[in-house]
């Protein structure tokens, strides 16, 4: 009997598996995904509950600039995705100010002078040039770290090639890119140090520059979803299933050999032989040597109101000092449904999930009390919300996010790059003729935006 073929198989259901079988389908290939869980989404997924649908975690969509990766990606697969540009991309809250992230810039500049006392137009439109420059840039070098002579040849022809004159943002940090002025602004600093925790799961003194740019100013291309996480999965789903794709859920991938030109899959349903494999999960599945480890895990919390008493889709708070001690995180992240969308909550109810980041392994009991116990005094202190209001689903700790999506330790946030030689370590994302590497293990993968760009790169778009 001869063995089943399929054409192109994905592990993993997650955002990266998502993205790259939306791609691939829409070339015509045939698209199998593998998902050990029972929904889609894996990290930037979501749930439900009787009063709607949760997002697994505190989420955030940037990247709809034109050019940008999501931007191209829904261009690419022809998906139209319902999502509203915000206002206020995050509204910061600190015990000694508050700052509000427009993401409109001549309003972003007025709250930033009115709060810190500093004009930062030009040192923003500068790091606004070189963000530019950075994602053009990510387009070219597609199979980075594996660089071509090709890839080479057309940056140096492009105006790319300016970011040579820029060279301190491959051998600065963040904090030392930084002028002087700002750099001597305590509150600026703490702000954008948790701000980076956000996206690039490290502060400025630590972050390089080429990274911190992106990390400080994605707040300024960030949406809503309409609907939330739920609505991109199920949409991304339905576009692989119309066009011949197919997804096995609560099939869990057991192992993978490697045969002349393509793999025997073995899975807890069935064994096929592949001629192309995407990892979507841990690269070590395919390759050990491939598999770094992430720093973080996360807690979060689900809960809901029954009044939409918070104005903005997210917030950032920063903690007093007895929450920091209770906790050992200095932040925590707020994302809520708005009054608008109808999707959300069956019940009409005001959806939210908070998180902070976590020591991986950390999934004791008593931490879920103490974080419930610090939203509470949050909610109080700032929103004027007494515990009455709040409405507990569930708090998920490390345990939770190994057991969901299959994460040694509770894994969440991305390979942590401190330095240049760092980026030449991680897995590529076409690693060879038929096997690629997408998500946040791999190259690049820092939030969504980033993990879209890593699905284009397997299409070398």
């Amino acid at each position: 009997m001869r063995m089943k073929k399929k054409d192109v198989t994905i592990i993993g259901a997650g955002m990266g598996g998502l993205f790259s079988g939306a791609l691939w389908a829409s070339d015509g290939y045939n698209v199998s995904i593998y998902e050990s869980h029972y929904a889609s989404g894996g990290c930037a997924g979501y749930f439900k509950r009787k009063e709607g649908y949760y997002d697994v975690g505190a989420t955030t969509i940037s990247g709809m600039k034109k050019g940008r990766p999501l931007e191209k990606l829904f261009k690419k697969v022809g998906i139209n995705i319902p999502m509203t540009k915000l206002d206020k991309a995050i509204e910061i809250i600190h015990p000694n100010f508050q700052f509000s992230y427009y993401t409109d810039i001549e309003k972003f500049h007025r709250e930033f002078h009115k709060t810190f006392g500093i004009d930062a137009r030009d040192y923003v439109n500068d790091l606004m040039l070189i963000e530019e420059r950075l994602w053009e840039s990510l387009n070219i070098f597609s199979s980075f770290p594996r660089i071509k002579i090709t890839h080479l040849c057309k940056f140096i022809f492009s105006k790319n090639i300016s970011l040579l004159k820029s060279y301190q943002i491959f051998t600065k940090t963040f904090y030392d890119f930084l002028p002087k002025e700002w750099r001597r602004n305590e509150k600026l600093i703490s702000m954008i140090d948790q701000l980076l925790l956000i996206s690039t799961q490290q502060k400025s003194r630590t972050c390089p520059a080429f990274i911190g740019i992106l990390g400080f100013l994605y707040p300024f291309d960030t949406y809503h979803v309409d609907g939330g996480m739920r609505i991109l999965c199920k949409g991304l789903e339905e576009l692989i299933t119309q066009r011949s794709g197919k997804l096995h859920f609560k099939e869990k991938i057991n192992r993978v050999n490697k045969a002349k030109n393509s793999y025997i899959v073995n899975t807890s349903k069935e064994e096929f032989e592949t001629e192309v494999l995407i990892s979507a999960a841990r690269p070590g599945i395919i390759n050990p040597n491939l598999q770094k480890a992430q720093k973080w895990t996360a807690i979060t919390s689900y809960l809901y109101l029954d009044n939409f008493d918070l104005k903005e889709c997210h917030y950032q708070v920063h903690l007093n000092k007895s929450q920091r001690d209770l906790l050992n995180s200095d932040s925590i992240f707020i994302s809520s449904s708005l009054k608008e969308d109808r999707n959300r909550s069956t019940t009409h109810k005001q959806i939210i999930t908070i998180s902070t980041h976590a020591k991986k392994g950390c999934s004791d009991i008593s931490i879920k009390e103490k974080f419930k116990d610090v939203i509470i005094d949050v909610f109080k202190e700032h929103f004027g919300l007494e515990d009455s209001k709040l409405n507990f689903d569930s708090v998920a700790t490390a345990k939770t996010f190994t057991y969901f999506t299959q994460r040694v330790d509770g894994e969440v946030g991305g390979i942590i790059v401190e330095n240049l030689k760092d980026l030449f370590k991680l897995a590529p994302n076409k690693y060879n003729q038929n096997t690629y590497f997408v998500g946040d293990y791999s190259f690049p993968g820092q939030g969504l935006v980033a993990i879209a760009r890593g699905a284009l790169n397997t299409r070398s778009i």
